[in-house]
Formats: structure tokens, C-alpha cells, sequence
């Protein structure tokens, strides 16, 4: 029997997937592989410490990947130390999914629609699944079949390049007729329902999730923009598309490659992408920003971008001509203050607030121009209540003055901007730093279903 400090194979699954781990690690101990898995662990053990002894000592981890373990905290962790230790990390799909993002470049084994894993997993763990046996001498091929071969294997050159073209090739950016088509032919509105209440069940906030859904689509509006792309947030561009929704979904962590993982798995459900959101030299740097934008472009064919807050656009840093050119469109986040002054308290006026959106759409509206690209504002937004001057006709007014601006030909403006309403429904949970005391409400649905007034606004100057 195997020793306690043996070479062995490490099996990473998620917990939901514990009947399949059984099965697989039986097997494997069956065909004279050292297999472990948590099942294992020594009582009294730190159980994070056993799990990094376990990878450490193995020669190879099996990762079970499954619609449950692409989505595992942990078996990312394990896959991550795994391969900072050097290891060989075998993907298993089980499931009819896309490979993480740490695994993209791994040929994975094939276990899919009940086939048998084993012999393959096998023969990449270095064991042979049936006795050797000395193989029979080929006869030497005729003229013909060795001309057979030799296409075959130029066949098989050409497929190589041409994969190897789309994955390491050049990536180009989206069409902009029909990203400008897509950004202007529908009313937009952001759309988050914060995180999930303490009591609340998953079902629960799933149907809270479909609720709000449709009524974003009764009260007019037909797309729909999400900031991230994290736990229960993953249903949102299914129900979207459901109710006919156009969809650009975001991407909060532009840094975390399970987050833009899962947002390429979405890709059938989604128009456009938006990864990172104001999170430049914060949460990840303008190479990985880069990085993920490239990966999700060719891994989608869908028009990609990001957002910083619009002053970043224009601000004099070295990698500002960067940021510009990074998107298929510009997609600047516009919120302001509500503040007349530095030191002097927040108020709505709406005729004010309106023109202070349309002098800051000036600049970027000449970046546009210059680098030929669609602009849409985001968060484009003025609360009903929760300070001086705020009302429902006080929001209906600011709507409406400041589309009919955008519009008039007479302000100056060299390229067409779309906005994104925000939001669709009060966030009462922005409570604390960094959100304004006004930012709870700014919705523009009513829990009950009722749009406010500024709603009607939007869809006539929009559409």
C-alpha cells in the first residue's frame, strides 16, 4: 500500500459533486493510482493546511469541473495553489461547461454524456489501464496510403493554424455601425439589485430578480446595463433576455478571472460586455484591464468596453490615449455631485444639474469624435427624494431637459450621445461611503411596478 508521503494524484471537486468524487477516487485506487480527496482528511488536522500538504506531496491534481465547480471559491484556491507549486492540473469535464479561466490553455479529459474518463485519465496520469503488450510490426504502406497520410497531416497542420490564429491572433474590435445601432437603438437603464438580504432565500431572491425584470420591461424600457457578474447577478442576462431585453453586462473585477469567466459563459445571453467599473489602479491595473478586455472580445466576438469616471478620460496620465481606445465605445460613468460648490450642501435643481451634464459631455464628445467612436454616458441620474429640491417632476424635468439638449444641434456637440438611465429602482442599501446621502433614490420604478414621471420622458427622447 502507498505511504503517507507517496507521490498520489489530488481530486478537486465541489462539495455538491461528492457522489461523483467518490466514484471517480474508487476507480482510480481500483487501477493502482494513490488517489486523495477531502473526504480523507485526518481528524485534528487544520483542514486548509491538510488540503495544502495533500496538493504539495501529489504529482498531478484532477479537477472535476461541473456547472457546481466552475462556480467553487475553493476549487479555484486549489487550482491556484496548484499550479504555483508546479503541478500537473488535469481538468475532468463533466458537465457541459467552459473551462475557467485558469484552465483555458489545459487540455482537459473528456467525461461528458456518460463517457468513461478513466482510461484517458489514465494514460495523462502516466498508468496503463490494460497490461502492455508488445505491438505487431505495421506493413510498410503502399504509395497511396502514404500519400493519405501526408494529407492527413496537412489537414491537420492547417486546423492547427488556424486554432492557433484564433486564439493568438490579432483581435479586431467590433463593428461600428452596429455597436453605434445597438448603444442607440434602445432605452437603457442600469439595473442593480444589490446583495442578497440576510433572510432572504436564493429562491426568493431569484424571483425578486424576475419581478424586477419584467417590470423593467412594462414600464418601457428595453435594455438593460448590470455591474457585475458575481453569485445570484449571473441570472439577470438570462431573465433579460427572456422578456426580450437587450443586455451589456458588467463586469465589476476586472482583475478576478473567475468573474470574467463566468461573464464569457453568458456570452448567448448578452450584447455587449462592460468590464471594470471604475476600479482603474484600485482594484486591477491598466494591463490587466487590457488583458481581460482582449480575452473577453475574442473568446465572445462581442463589442466590448469599460468604465472609469469621466474626468479619468481627460486627466493627464500616461496611460489615458490607453484607456481611450480600449472600447468599442466610450462609456464614461457621469455621476455628479448635486453640489454648487465644494463646501456647500447637495440640492437639485434640475435646469442647473442638466447643464452641468452637457458641459462635462463636451470633452469626451471630441474624444469620440477624434478616435471615432460611439459615446454613451452611464449613470446618468437625479434622485426623487432624500435632499433639498428633489421630487418626482423635479426628476421628470432634469430627464427632460437634458435629452432635449443632448439633441439640439444647436449645443455644439460633434457626435451623437446615448445615455443609460440610472436606475431602474431605488438601491436603499447605499447607505455608507462612497455613495452620496441622496444615491438610495434614484429609481425610476416604484416597487409596485408604477415608472415615474421622468420615465415617459426618456422613452420619448430617446427612442
Amino acid at each position: 500500500m502507498a505511504g503517507r508521503n507517496d507521490p498520489m494524484v489530488f481530486v478537486s471537486y465541489a462539495r455538491h459533486d461528492v457522489g461523483y468524487a467518490n466514484g471517480l477516487t474508487a476507480r482510480l485506487r481500483e487501477a493502482g493510482v494513490d488517489a486523495w480527496y477531502d473526504r480523507d482528511l485526518v481528524a485534528g488536522n487544520p483542514w486548509t493546511d491538510e488540503l495544502e500538504q495533500q496538493i504539495r506531496r501529489s504529482r498531478a491534481v484532477v479537477v472535476v469541473l461541473t456547472a457546481h465547480s466552475v462556480h467553487s471559491e475553493y476549487v479555484r484556491r486549489e487550482i491556484l495553489f496548484a499550479q504555483q507549486q508546479g503541478k500537473v492540473v488535469i481538468p475532468l469535464l463533466v458537465d457541459d461547461v467552459e473551462l475557467p479561466l485558469l484552465l483555458v490553455n489545459t487540455q482537459f479529459v473528456d467525461g461528458r454524456h456518460q463517457r468513461d474518463p478513466l482510461p484517458e485519465l489514465l494514460r495523462r496520469l502516466g498508468q496503463p489501464d490494460t497490461p502492455p503488450t508488445r505491438p505487431e510490426p505495421e506493413p510498410e504502406p503502399d504509395p497511396g496510403r502514404r500519400r493519405g497520410r501526408r494529407a492527413l497531416a496537412l489537414a491537420a497542420a492547417l486546423w492547427a493554424a488556424l486554432v492557433g490564429w484564433s486564439e493568438f491572433g490579432p483581435v479586431w474590435p467590433a463593428n461600428r455601425t452596429a455597436v453605434t445601432r445597438l448603444l442607440q437603438g434602445h432605452v437603457w437603464v442600469s439595473y442593480d439589485p444589490g446583495p442578497m438580504g440576510p433572510y432572504e432565500e436564493p429562491e426568493e431572491f431569484l424571483g425578486r430578480l424576475t419581478r424586477d425584470v419584467r417590470m423593467i420591461r412594462g414600464a418601457g424600457f428595453t435594455g438593460i446595463v448590470t455591474y457585475g457578474g458575481d453569485g445570484s447577478l449571473t441570472h439577470i442576462p438570462r431573465l433579460a433576455k427572456r422578456e426580450g431585453l437587450a443586455v451589456i453586462m458588467g463586469v465589476w473585477d476586472a482583475s478576478d478571472p473567475h468573474e470574467v469567466s463566468r461573464a464569457i459563459l453568458l456570452r448567448r445571453k448578452v450584447d455587449a460586455y462592460c468590464i471594470g467599473h471604475n476600479g482603474l489602479d484600485r482594484l486591477y491595473s491598466m494591463d490587466a484591464l487590457e488583458d481581460a478586455v482582449r480575452l473577453v472580445r475574442r473568446r465572445t466576438g462581442l463589442p466590448v468596453t469599460t468604465t472609469e469616471e469621466a474626468r479619468i478620460y481627460s486627466e493627464n496620465r500616461d496611460d489615458r490615449e490607453r484607456l481611450c481606445r480600449l472600447g468599442d465605445w466610450l462609456f464614461p460613468d457621469v455621476h455628479l455631485s448635486l453640489r454648487q460648490g465644494p463646501l456647500l450642501p447637495t440640492d437639485v435643481d434640475s435646469d442647473r444639474d442638466a447643464a452641468l451634464y452637457l458641459e462635462s459631455s463636451r470633452p469626451l464628445a471630441k474624444i469620440a469624435q477624434r478616435l471615432d467612436l460611439p459615446l454613451m454616458f452611464k449613470i446618468v441620474t437625479c434622485p426623487h427624494e432624500g435632499i433639498p429640491g428633489a421630487s418626482p417632476e423635479a426628476q421628470r424635468r432634469f430627464f427632460a431637459v437634458l435629452l432635449e439638449s443632448l439633441r439640439d444641434p444647436s449645443n455644439g456637440l460633434p457626435v451623437r450621445v446615448s445615455v443609460t438611465a440610472h436606475s431602474a429602482f431605488d438601491d436603499v442599501w447605499k447607505t455608507m461611503y462612497p455613495f452620496y446621502a441622496w444615491d438610495p433614490y434614484t429609481g425610476l420604478i416604484g416597487r409596485d411596478g408604477a415608472p415615474h414621471p421622468a420615465v415617459a420622458e426618456i422613452i420619448d427622447r430617446v427612442r
